[in-house]
């Protein structure tokens, strides 16, 4: 079955789709909640979730609970800080994953780059998307730095595609100050 329709929310009667395989939905905001919700489907194979927002705006942390069964795994919303976290122990099953990170802003984030990649222990392939709209160059290359590093401590046969999306909009230096002076 197939229905095309956009919820603002998780409906409750999601939770009782015990035998509930494959789900594409698209959902606005995307949060923690809905992620525990997703992730409480005992037989999911593949989720790919859209969304136009995330809240918190930081990103959402993808803990060690649920996500028993999945294998599959795509995220597409470019209204996101850093991404996705993921918790070791998190998806334990996954063999693909697609999932975009935002290039803007990470220089400034305290900590450093930590998405978590490296506990996804059983995946085989990974497609990154680096949203680079109002980053600059050093940015999108720390996030790539930042992917490779993690993705380097998984299986050698991991099959790892990095891709830039709005690489045209990377701010030169000059272009990032001005944009800082608007920013409120």
């Amino acid at each position: 079955m197939s229905i095309d329709y956009y919820f603002p929310r998780i409906p409750n009667w999601m939770e009782s789709l015990e035998y509930l395989t494959y789900l594409d939905i698209y959902l606005s905001p995307v949060d923690e909640e809905s992620f525990r919700t997703f992730g409480d489907l005992p037989s999911l194979l593949f989720l790919w979730i859209s969304s136009s927002s995330v809240k918190p705006k930081e990103g959402v942390i993808t803990g060690s609970n649920g996500f028993r069964c999945l294998k599959e795994f795509y995220f597409s919303c470019w209204e996101i800080r850093t991404g996705l976290t993921f918790e070791p122990g998190a998806m334990t099953m996954l063999e693909k994953l697609r999932v975009p990170f935002n290039a803007h802003g990470v220089c400034s984030l305290h900590g450093g780059l930590d998405f978590g990649i490296q506990h996804l222990s059983s995946l085989k392939h990974l497609q990154v998307e680096i949203v680079c709209h109002g980053a600059r160059l050093k940015e999108v290359e720390t996030v790539e730095e930042a992917v490779k590093n993690a993705a380097s401590n998984l299986s050698d046969e991991l099959s790892l595609e990095v891709r830039r999306w709005d690489e045209e909009e990377i701010l030169k230096d000059e272009e990032h100050k001005l944009a800082e002076e608007f920013e409120f």
